[in-house]
């Protein structure tokens, strides 16, 4: 009886010091905090390190970008108030309200900010190509159906090329309608994808994904039994269909699941019951490739950040990290792909996209890329860089053939690349943040801010590099 009484009243004295260092103050501040994209932990009134951590990363990306929030001193109980005061004030303001809208899970801080203060007169470094908008109105395709491993008959397949134009031509216009707060054309894309999303579009396609998140690569989901990749893939339909409908639902995420909510509620149930039926087709990310999103990461890490799961997002983004490190030699050349033959200086640009995209993700999570990280890359582009001036460069690397075949030349479009539609947000990323590097200065000049990579692609579902071209130059 005496133990229990001790235990209990050491419970009983624990409970009462909790009770005692809660701070409604500090509630508020993580309650604001969490609203805000960051993770604060529970709103329990208690600045634990979690707290303290994530107020120290909001004040750091919103320095200079919130008269609001200028001067706040590090956040302690005794001024836990005047956060709460501050933070509640933003709340209004439309840097604020961007941060708190969805386009945070794929949006750093400084790049929203950025954008909620650009005018948003025309967005014009995010106009989409002209000539597109047949594709919004293409029948939505059910199944896909007849690719090879080498995924290069896209033109020959039934449904293919129409998903890839609709995905370009809606990766572009929600872009578009984000950067220039364009409410109306908002609204239009989202009927269009809930036309798509009650047709049940690509889910009739095969699925190499079982109900445990597990890959099967056995009989039709197999591929590259022919050496030269002409095999027909149900692995590549599968895939093909997966990731056109992850960029899909990014950009939906991104630039449409907060509009007009009530008024096309029934729009967006729909969309929001494909999406649930898409990431059944999901295989649940363990092992970092560059290729599929990095190894299945991306659309993973999307729905985990849209369906409040913070902490399993970091924990996947610190995973991806650790996995690029491995795959980036020092000298710049990436596991797998340079080594890809006559396709290597492709493999190795899209490579480039992968990281870059996954250090934003990074980014937008709260988490710093390691400098170890942001020095692969630096020498990945600058052999990127090199190769564009001399191709024999990657000789040495392209002649091991991996996957692939080598005829002592590049298959690459040497003229066309900067308008590619396929994984080149990263050409306005990179100059964004590391302009002051040479690397960052010569893409640059090579790249226009008005390429179509600029503001199509379809790898990852908006081309977001128009929106850091908008961060860069500070117009719409």
């Amino acid at each position: 009886m005496r133990l229990r009484a001790i235990v209990g009243g050491i419970f009983a004295l624990s409970a009462a010091v909790g009770l005692a260092s809660a701070n409604d103050d500090i509630a508020c501040v993580q309650q604001r905090l969490a609203e805000f994209g960051y993770d604060p932990g529970p709103a329990d009134g208690i600045p634990g390190r979690r707290t303290q951590a994530a107020a120290h990363v909001f004040a750091e990306q919103m320095a200079g970008k919130s008269d609001i929030l200028a001067g706040l001193d590090a956040l302690k109980e005794d001024n836990a108030g005047v956060w709460c005061q501050a933070l509640t004030n933003a709340a209004a303001t439309p840097i604020l309200k961007t941060l708190s809208s969805p386009a945070r899970y794929l949006l750093p801080t400084d790049v929203l900010s950025a954008l909620a203060n650009a005018p948003k007169k025309s967005g014009a470094l995010c106009q989409p190509a002209a000539g597109q908008e047949w594709a919004l109105a293409n029948v939505p395709v059910k199944k896909i159906s007849g690719l090879n491993s080498r995924q290069d008959n896209v033109r020959s397949v039934d449904g293919a090329w129409e998903v890839e134009k609709f995905a370009g031509a809606f990766s572009g216009e929600a872009v578009y309608a984000l950067a220039s707060g364009d409410e109306e054309r908002k609204r239009k894309l989202i009927t269009v994808l809930a036309r798509w999303a009650r047709e049940g579009a690509l889910l009739e396609t095969i699925s190499c994904v079982d109900r445990g998140g597990n890959l099967n690569t056995s009989g039709k989901c197999s591929e590259w039994r022919d050496p030269e990749g002409r095999d027909p893939s149900g692995m590549k339909d599968a895939t093909f269909a997966t990731f056109i409908g992850a960029g899909l639902v990014r950009a939906y995420y991104v630039a449409l699941a907060d509009t007009a909510t009530e008024e096309l509620r029934s729009e967006h149930a729909a969309i929001q019951q494909w999406i649930g039926q898409w990431s059944r087709r999901l295989k649940r990310p363990t092992q970092v490739y560059f290729g599929l999103n990095m190894g299945w990461y991306w659309p993973t890490v999307v729905n985990d950040l849209a369906a409040g799961r913070k902490n399993q997002a970091v924990r996947r983004l610190k995973d991806l990290e650790a996995g690029m490190l491995r795959l980036i030699n020092a000298d710049g050349s990436i596991v797998d792909r340079t080594t890809r033959g006559d396709r290597a200086l492709w493999y190795h640009y899209t490579s480039i996209g992968e990281i870059v995209v996954s250090m934003e993700l990074m980014r937008a999570a709260g988490i710093a890329p390691s400098g170890r990280l942001e020095e692969r890359l630096h020498k990945a582009v600058a052999l990127f860089l090199a190769a564009i001036d001399d191709e024999s460069i990657l000789d040495k690397w392209a002649r091991q053939r991996r996957n692939s075949r080598y005829a002592g030349k590049q298959d690459w479009n040497f003229q066309s690349w900067p308008n590619s539609d396929f994984a080149g947000s990263w050409l306005h990323i990179y100059p964004y943040r590391y302009g002051g590097l040479e690397t960052g200065r010569k893409l640059r000049t090579l790249v226009p801010v008005k390429a179509q990579s600029a503001v199509t692609d379809i790898d990852l579902g908006m081309g977001l590099g128009c929106i850091y071209n908008v961060a860069a130059t500070g117009s719409g």
